[in-house]
């Protein structure tokens, strides 16, 4: 629970805060319950935030998951959450149409779903979700007709009549205040773009060994995650596939192994999210380095100004 003033600051009340905006009601001491859904924030969230030491600073903490993660660690509980193919749940695409979500497999085991645990700590009460979802859509039409038009639902994939205004095209993913790109300077500094790792994602598919067999494109790398330098900066650095560099930006340092790309541009380095875990399971963990000590609030996808240097140090890859 927190004042309402501590996360929305426009004072609507269906308005979300940020993260920043939690983190900063935690360092006032306005937060004394927090329960987290779904994400992995002591991992995840942008370095300068210093979210892992402020999460020890609330009362009471809950975090729901299918993994014991990094997050998970250091809650005062952890709640298992149900696979993604085993619940019930309702979605409603861009295009306005609605749709019923039902379970493909049985349960795998004694867990909820996220809308469960949702209604249980609103209501106190403890439902399934084939219960709730048929309880939100049962005033789509007359009481008599709910069974058929529920049978209908399921067997059509979509509920009639339930479509709603499409959303608003999303623009563009926005630069978040990333510079432009332009010569190294003399000092040979560079610039680090972060992405989320074409098959591990922000690091929630790390446990997953088929994905970490998988090779992302233009390299054969797996298992583990690289610097991606082109060969012009490589050349300046006396690099090869292999060596290892430190990044160093703000104060922060983060030391990865190179692998020279073709067409990666001059004056910028790759960092993948997704690896150097430290939780949510023995398949991930410990495999490559984390590239989110580097990401901060405003250099979430890009950061200008690091310093790059050859520790003469090697690392198979």
């Amino acid at each position: 629970r927190t004042r309402r003033s501590a996360l929305r600051s426009d004072g609507d009340p269906r308005a979300a805060g940020t993260l920043p905006d939690l983190t900063e009601a935690i360092t006032r001491g306005e937060v004394r319950a927090l329960v987290i859904l779904g994400a992995n924030p002591v991992y995840t969230a942008p370095a300068d935030l210093g979210f892992a030491a402020q999460l020890a600073r609330v009362p009471f903490t809950v975090h729901f998951g299918g993994h014991a993660d990094e997050t998970a660690a250091r809650t005062l509980w952890h709640l298992p959450e149900s696979h993604f193919l085993e619940v019930w749940g309702d979605l409603r695409g861009f295009d306005g149409s609605a749709t019923i979500l039902q379970p493909m497999i049985e349960p795998l085991h004694a867990t909820r779903s996220g809308a469960e645990l949702l209604h249980f700590l609103s209501a106190s009460l403890h439902e399934d979700g084939y219960d709730l979802v048929r309880e939100t859509w049962r005033g789509e039409g007359p009481e008599a007709e709910f069974e058929s038009a529920w049978r209908s639902w399921l067997n059509q994939g979509v509920i009639a009549g339930a479509s709603a205004a499409a959303a608003e095209e999303a623009p563009a993913a926005g630069t978040g205040g990333i510079p432009e790109l332009r010569s190294p300077p003399a000092d040979e500094t560079l610039f680090l773009q972060f992405l989320p790792d074409p098959t591990l994602g922000d690091g929630r598919w790390a446990n997953n060994a088929w994905l970490q067999e998988l090779p992302p494109p233009f390299t054969s790398l797996v298992w583990e995650n690289a610097a991606m330098i082109g060969p012009a900066a490589a050349a300046r650095l006396s690099l090869k596939n292999g060596d290892v560099i430190a990044c160093e930006a703000g104060g922060a340092t983060l030391a990865a192994p190179v692998w020279i790309l073709p067409g990666q541009a001059a004056e910028c380095i790759t960092l993948h999210l997704g690896y150097g875990r430290t939780g949510g399971g023995e398949t991930g963990r410990g495999r490559g380095f984390s590239a989110y000590p580097l990401r901060t609030i405003r250099d979430l996808w890009q950061r200008a100004g690091v310093s790059v240097r050859n520790t003469g140090r090697h690392q198979a890859l």
